[in-house]
């Protein structure tokens, strides 16, 4: 059964392989999808292996944070 996050993580995946033009925009492109599809896979894994529902919660939140921090690093790091 094809999911949205499956169809989403595909195509992610195939923009990660054909954004390798070596253009900033293209670059800041390239790892904003990268971190959309790490985000995605590492929610999968605490869905999929965290049970107790207060731990997943403080690790779903701490995911987020930790990539908004990351980004917004990214971004400063190309500006």
């Amino acid at each position: 059964m094809v999911t949205f996050q499956w169809l989403t993580v595909r195509i992610v995946a195939l923009f990660i392989s054909l954004t390798i033009l070596i253009d900033i925009e293209m670059l800041v492109v390239m790892l904003s999808f990268l971190m959309i599809h790490i985000s995605i896979g590492l929610k999968a894994i605490i869905h999929d292996y965290i049970h107790f529902q207060k731990i997943k919660l403080m690790l779903l939140i701490l995911l987020r944070v930790s990539i908004i921090e990351t980004s917004r690093y990214i971004l400063e790091l190309f500006i």
